[in-house]
């Protein structure tokens, strides 16, 4: 790495308190994900591998151009060494085992109507949806074309309609900006811990505090999202404006696997076995919401 480099980010951590990405500026709404990195390595016992967890930040770039960096370290004299940066290997403690809170416990503290949306866009955005919907699932032909590149007794129509990603992209062609990314450093242990998540959660504060921004959103999985949730109801106050979220992957498995327990013994299964659209092994993991 190049020494300016290295002692830029060095003082920029120490005015901070923390580690920020280079390539994340303020300004903007940011938000972070976490997952783990495991990393089997070959070894005689199999045990001693790599157990870390990785944090990102992201947010949508900005327009205009870019601000200018704020310069944090001197780099006019010369130095030896590098100063080391303890605080980020820190592991904070935590212990979040224990009786969950009563369900009650939430009774008139949640907002009325943050789940209501009655906007104009969104409105506009079911009304969207609903469209792209009816024309995949129309039965006639007035959204499909035949394939050229078969013979004539094997001929098949294709949908012409593009899946709801593609569909939007053709519909807004310049909503979407490009997404800034930045990489912290890796935490030296597993996400499975406590303390881990824990010490996740207090770095996206500390970032979002640097930056001025108060709400604090962070992504997991479903195995560290339960585990952040139970950290959340044991210290309410230090998280009292942390939202955190699945990502998009692990919602829809859930989604599958209700949608699998709903129907099961339905049949449904052999239908798509047989359809041909999966194997069985597939269909019965689908069912499982894997």
């Amino acid at each position: 790495m190049d020494t300016g480099l290295a002692k830029e980010i060095l003082a920029k951590s120490l005015d901070c308190g923390t580690v920020i990405p280079s390539n994340i500026s303020p300004g903007v709404f940011i938000q972070f994900a976490a997952d783990n990195n495991d990393l089997n390595e070959e070894t005689l016992d199999g045990k001693s591998t790599t157990h870390a967890t990785t944090l990102v930040v992201y947010h949508k770039k900005q327009f205009g151009p870019m601000p200018l960096p704020k310069v944090h370290a001197d780099h006019v004299g010369k130095e030896r060494s590098l100063t080391r940066i303890n605080a980020y290997d820190e592991i904070l403690e935590c212990s979040a085992h224990g009786k969950r809170p009563n369900a009650k416990d939430f009774i008139g503290k949640l907002k009325p109507g943050g789940a209501v949306f009655t906007t104009d866009e969104y409105k506009s955005s079911c009304a969207m949806d609903l469209t792209w919907a009816v024309t995949r699932l129309s039965p006639t032909n007035m959204f499909t074309a035949e394939d050229p590149t078969r013979e004539d007794e094997e001929k098949t129509t294709k949908q012409t309609i593009p899946g709801w990603s593609g569909y939007n992209s053709l519909v807004f062609p310049d909503a979407t900006r490009p997404t800034v990314f930045g990489y912290c450093p890796i935490i030296h242990a597993s996400s499975t811990e406590f303390s881990t998540i824990k010490t996740v959660m207090k770095k996206a504060q500390s970032i979002c505090t640097s930056f001025d921004q108060k709400d604090v959103v962070v992504s997991f999985d479903l195995a560290n999202y339960s585990k952040a949730k139970q950290i959340m109801w044991k210290y309410p106050d230090e998280f009292p404006d942390t939202l955190i979220r699945l990502g998009g992957f692990h919602i829809t498995l859930n989604f599958l696997a209700v949608l699998g327990k709903r129907y099961q013994c339905s049949g449904i299964e052999d239908v798509l076995v047989e359809s041909g659209a999966y194997e069985p092994g597939t269909v019965t993991s689908l069912m499982k919401g894997k």
